[in-house]
């Protein structure tokens, strides 16, 4: 292995932030990218050709990047690929203040940076983790031109055979490990030729009886010498993709990404009727009836067999659709196949755009999450006998949407989404609807429409991405194909 060169796209996650993700992997994630002949185009097929030009110079070692992200840039032809030897050299980009809090961000000497060329190579001073403004300002990270302030941030890099077996070790030294690290906040920001480091002179005045204190501390002192290089794009853009709000802004409003990547609106799928009103995305699917879809709005591997109208700012992930639905609008609604005792079974989730898939409560105040843009007790007072703190939040110590048991699974991939739409709609209603009165010839019915089968089990995403159907996921995908290419 000490002569390869070798790509690593680390998963960073379960994808929680955008959860049509989670299961198939973000590196997988299909792109509206214009195909010709060929396609879909996925992440990965972009990273593959973003990178060539970095795996062409530098030499035999590791080179690492997220699943998420997307860098353009305009660059020379690099004579040299950084540091050399035992060393580490990353990837920078022009960015906002803003994208610097939350972000990497390299610290450099200003008169090191040459602007009017596309790119240059420099050593980094230090590395601030997602810093505030005020850190940045402190720290000399601003960088000041004629008309604006900048930082440089973080994206991918790389670093040679000899800086991987000193990492290999490390490991043998400090491993197995049984707490979380991260290579951007725990690696990288013990590196730079700054002596008084900001994130140094923090973890060593943390309390050292903390296990991953001491663990910390032991990469710093392993690899915080390391030569550590910085190739600064001066014409560049980074992109992050993780969120369903960056997913649905940067694919449907972006005007720069969709015209860098020559983003179409209809990329590998079949639109039977000709009086269709598509103005967002639609990617790999079947439209066999007719459709509204907005500008800001998403359809991917999905097949519609009735007339669908889609409100803003959603996303329709995987979904069979054959019956007539008022859809809720501003979600994301992804169908997931499952094996429950050796049958398959398909789960549909729907989670808001503005919905924090990553905040944690006590599950005695479960009902004050917000789901939906409401809370969540409003879906308990709907359907108290389906949905409660017991029965949503069964066996878990914290609750959160991400553990939340609030979805059934269904024979069908277009009954589970009816489901799904029903208990999603109980959260536009103003009153209870687990008993719906309608006055007809002067008798009163009572009809149990939104909540059928209170006994059936439910799932959480938590729980999908354990019982995942790899192979049913796979299958309906190679369906799709089959049916837009007929």
């Amino acid at each position: 292995m000490d002569k390869w060169k070798i790509l690593i796209i680390h998963a960073g996650g379960y994808s929680k932030r955008l959860p049509s993700h989670s299961c198939s992997g973000k590196i997988f994630s299909p792109l509206p990218i214009h195909t010709g002949k060929g396609g879909p185009y996925q992440m990965l097929d972009l990273k593959l050709a973003m990178y060539l030009p970095f795996m062409e110079i530098m030499e035999p070692g590791v080179f690492i990047t997220a699943s998420d992200d997307i860098e353009v840039f305009n660059m020379d032809d690099l004579q040299c690929g950084g540091g050399q030897g035992e060393s580490i050299t990353a990837l920078a980009h022009p960015s906002s203040l803003y994208i610097g809090t939350t972000h990497g961000v390299y610290v450099m000497e200003e008169s090191s940076l040459d602007h009017d060329s596309l790119q240059d190579i420099s050593t980094c001073l230090e590395v601030l983790q997602k810093p505030s403004v005020d850190l940045m300002r402190a720290r000399g990270a601003v960088v000041k031109t004629d008309d604006e302030e900048k930082v440089y941030s973080d994206s991918a890099f790389w670093f040679h055979t000899q800086t991987t077996n000193k990492l290999i070790e490390l490991y043998k030294e400090i491993g197995p490990l049984d707490v979380e690290m991260c290579i951007y906040g725990d690696l990288l920001t013990c590196l730079g030729e700054r002596e008084d480091k900001h994130y140094i002179n923090k973890l060593y005045s943390a309390d050292e009886q903390m296990k991953d204190i001491k663990i910390k501390k032991q990469v710093y002192e392993k690899v915080g010498k390391t030569d550590f290089t910085i190739l600064s794009l001066h014409q560049s853009k980074f992109y992050h993709l993780g969120t369903t709000q960056e997913y649905l802004h940067g694919l449907t409003s972006d005007k720069y990404l969709r015209i860098e990547l020559n983003l179409e609106n209809i990329v590998c799928s079949k639109i039977e009727k000709d009086d269709n009103n598509i103005f967002g995305i639609v990617l790999n699917s079947v439209i066999n009836m007719a459709v509204t879809i907005p500008q800001d709005s998403i359809v991917e591997y999905s097949i519609f067999d009735a007339e669908v109208c889609l409100g803003p700012k959603t996303i329709l992930s995987s979904i069979h659709i054959d019956h007539d639905l008022d859809i809720p609008a501003g979600y994301l609604y992804h169908t997931i196949a499952i094996v429950v005792e050796g049958i398959r079974k398909y789960v549909t989730v729907a989670f808001h755009n503005t919905d924090d898939m990553k905040f944690t409560s006590a599950v005695n105040n479960a009902e004050n999450l917000q789901y939906g843009g409401k809370l969540l007790d409003k879906l308990f007072i709907a359907a108290p006998e389906r949905f409660n703190t017991k029965t949503v939040f069964s066996g878990c110590t914290s609750a959160s949407l991400w553990n939340a048991k609030l979805f059934s699974a269904q024979q069908t991939m277009s009954e589970s989404f009816k489901d799904t739409v029903e208990m999603v709609s109980l959260l536009d209603q103003q009153v209870c609807l687990k008993v719906i009165l309608i006055l007809c010839n002067k008798t009163l019915k009572f009809q149990d429409t939104r909540v059928q089968n209170m006994q059936s089990k439910l799932y959480s995403m938590d729980d999908l991405v354990t019982l995942k159907d790899c192979k049913g996921i796979l299958e309906y995908r190679k369906l799709l194909t089959k049916l837009y290419k007929q």
